[in-house]
């Protein structure tokens, strides 16, 4: 009869959208060198080959926010979901990857900063090993910068010289590794 009278629901927060970051070890030291850093504000990260990092973002629109234990529970999510909603969300740029080519090198480019995530799609690089007909060697030099040449000798050389010209004093620059992917992971190329 007064059903102006009722409480209206709370309205519930959309599950935010996470995405995957890929950082460098040195990227962990930085954070832990933050006066004031404690264990609910420091970035989730997850190790994933050589001196590569998994981490996690928020989009809120504008920009973007690392995601810590504080801001998990602020949004209601739980840790051991991130990886799966951050690669769900991520395979939209995924899905935009543009390739070139000087013949020996390829360049992987992807949009919102995404190209070293390809990395958490081992499909994508079956798919590339299968066309290019032969294993590749991968350098993950820079978070929009990725990298690779067939795995043989001649490749491995081209990749080195390129990743030895690079400026890793940039912010986002990443590792001077070069990896291999395999059904079962990701390894480093010995040198």
């Amino acid at each position: 009869m007064f059903s102006f009278f009722k409480k209206k629901p709370k309205p519930v927060d959309p599950t935010p959208v996470v995405v995957p970051r890929i950082k460098h070890k040195n990227f962990l030291v930085a954070i832990d060198s933050i006066p004031g850093m404690t264990d609910e504000s420091r970035p989730v990260t997850e190790a994933l080959v050589g001196d590569l990092y998994l981490s996690y973002a928020i989009d809120i629109g504008p920009s973007y926010i690392s995601v810590t234990p504080a801001n998990l529970r602020d949004h209601n999510l739980a840790q051991a979901d991130l990886r799966r909603l951050a690669e769900t969300n991520g395979l939209e740029a995924m899905r935009k990857i543009h390739v070139g080519t000087d013949g020996t090198i390829h360049e992987l480019a992807a949009p919102e900063n995404m190209a070293a995530c390809t990395i958490l799609y081992p499909a994508l690089w079956q798919q590339i090993e299968k066309e290019m007909g032969c294993p590749v060697a991968v350098a993950f030099p820079h978070r929009d910068i990725v990298l690779y040449a067939p795995a043989d000798s001649k490749g491995i050389t081209a990749l080195t010289k390129v990743i030895g010209q690079m400026n890793f004093e940039d912010t986002h620059a990443l590792s001077r590794l070069l990896y291999r992917p395999s059904p079962a992971g990701w390894s480093v190329v010995a040198a």
